[in-house]
């Protein structure tokens, strides 16, 4: 190997030594912070807890169309007994103006017949 090679050389084998040093030093660095770090406790318990949240979720939703049904019911019971109380009223006054023509009528008609 020529002489105006060797620095060269010597500056690559420092480089991946150095390199290779960061590469150790980093890779067991993470492995203790990832063996003290509890990662959700385990995957199991992070599956849980997802589970759990959708379960919140769906009970959520599940309660709000509850309540929508409910309220819903309630509208179109009172709607109903609204429109039948305003049926019967409505019956009962056209009955009473139906008599009360009627009276009209005959008293108009009783008068009529006493007139020459």
């Amino acid at each position: 190997m020529p002489a105006s090679q060797n620095p060269y050389t010597q500056i690559a084998r420092h480089t991946q030594e150095a390199t290779l040093a960061i590469v150790r030093a980093w890779t067991r660095f993470l492995h203790e912070t990832v063996t003290r770090v509890p990662v959700l406790a385990t995957q199991a318990a992070a599956k849980a807890a997802a589970q759990q949240i959708i379960d919140q979720a769906s009970g959520f939703a599940t309660t709000m169309i509850d309540v929508q049904h409910t309220l819903s019911k309630q509208i179109v019971t009172s709607s109903a007994n609204v429109a039948e109380g305003f049926v019967q009223q409505a019956t009962s006054a056209m009955t009473q103006a139906g008599a009360q023509a009627i009276d009209t009528a005959a008293k108009a008609g009783r008068t009529r017949k006493t007139k020459p």
